[in-house]
């Protein structure tokens, strides 16, 4: 099968014509059929990354590759699709990227919603964080990355829609639905297991999709396990109290949903000046106007200053306040109850996005009986950067448990036999509240050497965290007295 094209043609055609072919056959595809959800207009290599490549970007970014076994080369394309527009009930054109491993398997799906990202800076020109889809692509993933609407390939005069839980989720549901077709013209063949995680705006997007899923789509793309990491899933309480408050706070952020807003509902204001005191009035319009954006500098730390005091009033006493409205239908959490195993990841010193964001809906869950909702503290320490890592580490390792194994080599870890959270750790964890523990029971923790470095009694509370010593930073395998096999423990710095 050529790369280049992912279509079987006899060997008589050059390399040349055989992409030429590729793209005349999408063109007149999506020309010949009527415009539908999830429609794949095209698909284009962007880029081939070689083992030693992919261990390259490993090392730039601090990752050991025990964390996540480099298995395969990868191809990775961009992804052209329809989905619904913002505002009426047209169909647009969205992007993504789609990162396929070099090896005979059918493949889990894997699918990362990416963080806040500005204009230009899209996944499928591999931009932002599009490089946090390698580590699950290179250890054997079909590795999906939407770009979302407004991003990428949506035409220039529709902006990005901004923590806006529909149109996040809608064009998450179609890049899915091209993904499968482009898999299909490719010939790949994958397990139907569909793994979800997103960071940042992409945890927002991760549970807005989740719910779309489940509600919309659950024979059509049924969920193995979803993480959802430091995402502002509500989005009317702690994330408004913290973005309206007088102390340090993200202005690009707050802008960004309001502008995100006002070009969906209409009604937050009749001109800028309504909302924004000066100078912002007229600087912010100029750099959420996608066709010629202003890089945003210059923004206040605080980010209320930025508002007219008298609009922050009207928010602040009117429960009814459009900005208020908007911010309550796009709270990600409410009347709803996650079905797939599902965690929420979240570090106690994030300074962009509060934790109690997760509690807020962890206890909305539970409260609700969601049968299978985790949340995962990995503790103080870490910003809303430092937390990247460890979230989407932990996310891995945790799926690792529901992967099945691949037909064609094998290639699996094998199950884990208990859950331990967080993970990676630094001081404490959390063993699995599902297991029976027989009286005396311990967790037995071993070096990659199979060196014993702690061997720790289980507290008689179920619900009590395991005290961890002073372990150097590394890979470590945990077991449990009684139990056969092996989990793996990464303990951060």
């Amino acid at each position: 099968m050529d790369k280049l094209t992912g279509l079987r043609f006899t060997s008589w055609c050059g390399p040349k014509l055989r992409l030429w072919l590729w793209g005349w056959l999408m063109a007149g595809c999506a020309a010949m059929l009527p415009a539908q959800r999830g429609q794949l207009v095209s698909a284009g290599l962007t880029d081939q990354l070689s083992i030693q490549e992919i261990r390259g970007i490993y090392a730039a970014f601090g990752l050991p590759e025990f964390l996540s076994p480099i298995l395969y080369e990868l191809d990775v394309y961009q992804l052209v699709y329809r989905t619904p527009a913002a505002t009426g009930d047209s169909l647009t054109s969205a992007s993504g990227l789609v990162m396929v491993p070099q090896g005979v398997c059918d493949f889990p799906v894997y699918c990362y919603n990416h963080g806040t990202v500005f204009y230009g800076d899209d996944i499928s020109s591999q931009g932002g964080d599009w490089f946090l889809g390698i580590p699950f692509a290179a250890n054997g993933y079909l590795a999906v990355l939407p770009d979302y609407l407004g991003l990428g390939a949506t035409p220039l005069h529709l902006p990005h829609t901004y923590l806006h839980a529909q149109t996040q989720a809608t064009a998450v549901v179609d890049m899915l639905r091209a993904a499968r077709q482009f898999a299909q013209f490719q010939g790949l063949q994958t397990n139907g297991q569909l793994f979800m995680a997103g960071y940042s705006q992409g945890g927002h997007v991760t549970m807005a999709a989740h719910r779309e899923l489940e509600a919309a789509h659950a024979q059509e793309f049924p969920l193995t396990a979803v993480a959802a990491c430091s995402g502002p899933y509500d989005l009317s309480g702690v994330t408004a109290a913290s973005l309206l408050q007088e102390a340090p706070s993200s202005a690009f952020n707050l802008a960004y949903t309001l502008f995100s807003y006002q070009f969906v509902y209409g009604n937050l204001w009749s001109q800028p000046g309504d909302a924004f005191a000066p100078p912002y009035d007229t600087l912010l319009p100029a750099v959420f106007n996608r066709q010629q954006p202003v890089f945003p500098a210059g923004l206040p730390d605080t980010a209320v200053t930025m508002l007219q005091p008298a609009y922050v009033a009207a928010v602040q006493a009117d429960s009814l306040h459009p900005v208020r409205a908007a911010l309550r239908a796009n709270d990600v959490y409410r009347g709803w109850q996650p079905l797939s195993p599902t965690r929420l990841y979240y570090c106690l010193s994030d300074e962009v996005v509060p934790f109690q964001n997760a509690l807020t809906a962890l206890q909305a869950f539970q409260q609700a009986q969601a049968p299978s909702v985790e949340g995962i503290d990995l503790g103080t320490g870490l910003d809303h950067v430092g937390c990247v890592a460890p979230s989407l580490i932990g996310a891995k390792l945790w799926f690792e448990g529901f992967r099945a194994a691949c037909s064609a080599t094998g290639i699996r870890p094998e199950p884990a036999p208990f859950a331990l959270y967080p993970n990676p750790a630094r001081d404490r964890v959390w063993v699995s509240a599902a297991l029976r523990r027989s009286p005396g029971q311990r967790l037995r923790v071993q070096d990659a050497q199979g060196r014993t470095a702690a061997l720790l009694p289980l507290p008689a509370d179920p619900a009590a965290p395991v005290a961890l010593p002073a372990l150097a930073p590394g890979l470590y395998f945990a077991s449990l007295d009684g139990l056969a096999g092996q989990v793996r423990l990464v303990i951060l710095p």
